[in-house]
């Protein structure tokens, strides 16, 4: 019994490792020729349904394909539209399962968790590391699944579940229940199908019971999916949710076919099944397909509909609706300027952003020890990978004199926001620990305080709309401040004897260096876009007497 539940603690937690460790690597693989490789696989419904079919044919499992395109969900890869053609592909590829249930994928994902693993150590494969890492992942989510069924491997063959089966002779709707238990129990719809195939050729079961039983895995495997996805939030738990309704549906044509037959003897689905094969064995395999086969009918004309209704239901975390961009997009490459001006827009946002990391940290009387806590850097991170890719593409674009002086500006602004977004994260932990502590809480706060204040000064500066008074004030708070920051440092430390907490200490003059390299990176934001104002008002002034000479010609024309 301890066994068991060990190998079921084991196979949950290396199962939310590899999809933590998936959509990481995900995301840090921002090569535009990746990401337009993935949008190229999911650009058409027809495309993304026939991906997905293979990789649930591949994998044996909709559940691993639909935590797979949560991933690429989560590393901004794809939209949710997008990803529902592979969730339905998926569950009609894995519909094959009850054909194929003598194969035995283990081993081989075995051997690809050893191979990646010893990959990831080879420092020839280090430009493909993150893919490595993103593979590695997926075959931990496999890893983990296939504990989870072997430590419940034995209660499939218990006495108690074979009793369980056996006692729905006779009972259609209870044999449907007791399928979609023993599923989620044991974790495998197969190994539920494939016992009660043998309680059928047995004799135990009839084939009706045994349709039912199949049925009701179906229905179990969407409450595993449930239960798996209950820490998604947002967009992935709209996924998650939508790979749920799919058995759903199936259930709603499959059940009312079935009791209308049995009580009329109308020929419907259960004839079709007569018909199909003689072999009762297979005629089970064909109701596992044809079940996801008639939801897959159903689901993929209504993908729209069905993405807004999700989006309804389980609406974006303020979070993901920060991660996307506001501004920049494929059509603004049409026009540089305009894809210039846009990324500049989206990057006040960034800044903007990363101001508000410190809100936690500087509301009145709030901090970690209160139970406050501050907000997560990878919104500003993500949006940060997006800008990157933009300037990629838009560096590739023909530009005069000019815009090219623009567009160097966005990409050094682009590099000092990469920095400020990493110290500001390093320091809201540092300043954390501080509030944590009776001896650091005083400066922790000030700290905090200060350095809030300042960044959403710098944040009105940036705005495209600031005024030259704006940009001029936040240059001014964001100057030089050595003496006061040395002021700061002797008050905290400059006293303290051999004897204080050494790590304290250390703390407190890591949280005061960070907070004077984020200063400096604000600083040169602000002046860059001081510099940027300035020659844009004196490139007008150039363009005005050229406009007024020609409209003189003009009227004298």
């Amino acid at each position: 019994m301890i066994e068991t539940l060990a190998q079921i603690l084991a196979g949950l937690g290396l199962f939310f490792a590899g999809l933590e460790l998936l959509s990481a690597n995900l995301r840090g693989m921002t090569s535009r020729r990746f990401q337009r490789a993935v949008g190229g696989w999911t650009a058409t419904p027809g495309k993304g349904f026939a991906w997905g079919a293979l990789a649930g044919a591949l994998t044996q499992s909709s559940a691993v394909v639909t935590f797979i395109v949560v991933g690429l969900l989560v590393a901004g890869m794809t939209v949710v539209v997008r990803g529902l053609p592979l969730i339905v592909g998926s569950n009609l590829g894995a519909g094959a399962l009850l054909f194929i249930v003598s194969l035995d994928f283990g081993p081989a994902v075995l051997v690809l968790t050893g191979l990646v693993g010893l990959g990831v150590t080879i420092e020839r494969l280090r430009p493909w590391r993150q893919g490595l890492w993103a593979l590695f992942g997926i075959a931990l989510l496999f890893v983990g699944l296939s504990l989870l069924k072997e430590g419940t491997a034995p209660l499939a063959d218990s006495e108690t579940v074979r009793s369980l089966l056996e006692s729905t002779a006779g009972s259609h709707l209870l044999a449907f229940l007791i399928g979609a238990v023993l599923t989620v129990v044991v974790n495998s719809s197969v190994a539920i199908g494939v016992l009660s195939m043998s309680l059928m050729a047995s004799g135990v079961l009839s084939f009706e019971t045994t349709a039912m039983v199949i049925y009701g895995t179906n229905l179990g495997s969407s409450a595993t999916t449930y239960l798996l996805s209950m820490k998604l939030r947002g967009e992935a738990r709209q996924l998650a949710m939508y790979q749920v309704a799919f058995n759903v549906v199936g259930c709603l044509v499959f059940l009312p076919l079935f009791f209308i037959e049995t009580m009329t003897s109308l020929p419907l689905s259960l004839a079709l099944l007569e018909w199909l094969s003689d072999d009762p064995a297979t005629r089970v395999a064909w109701a596992y397909l044809l079940f996801n086969a008639s939801a897959a009918l159903l689901l993929m004309p209504t993908l729209g509909p069905s993405a807004r209704l999700l989006g309804r239901l389980w609406p974006r975390t303020p979070a993901e609706d920060l991660a996307r961009p506001a501004f920049i997009g494929d059509f603004a490459l049409q026009d540089p300027d305009l894809a210039i001006e846009l990324t500049a827009r989206e990057h006040h946002r960034i800044f903007q952003a990363v101001a508000d990391l410190l809100a936690p940290l500087a509301e009145a009387g709030a901090g970690p020890a209160q139970g406050a806590r501050p907000a997560d850097a990878e919104a500003p991170r993500a949006l940060l990978r997006a800008t990157d890719g933009f300037l990629e593409d838009l560096g590739r674009l023909t530009m005069s004199a000019g815009q090219l002086g623009r567009y160097y500006r966005r990409i050094e602004a682009q590099r000092h926001l990469e920095s400020l977004t990493d110290d500001v994260a390093r320091f809201t932990a540092t300043v954390e620990k501080l509030l944590a502590s009776d001896g650091g809480r005083h400066l922790g706060q000030l700290l905090g305080d200060s350095l809030h204040a300042i960044l959403h000064t710098c944040a009105e500066a940036l705005a495209r709309e600031a005024t030259a008074e704006d940009r001029a004030f936040a240059l001014d708070v964001t100057t030089d401040r050595g003496p006061a920051i040395r002021s700061v440092r002797e008050s905290y430390l400059g006293e303290r004897s051999e004897t204080d907490d050494a790590e304290q200490a250390a703390t407190m003059l890591a949280g005061i260096s960070l907070f004077e390299r984020v200063i400096w990176q604000a600083h040169a934001l602000v002046a860059q876009q001081a510099e940027e104002a300035e020659d844009g008002a004196q490139e007008s002034l150039r363009a005005a007497p050229s406009a007024s000479a020609a409209a003189s010609a003009g009227t004298q024309a």
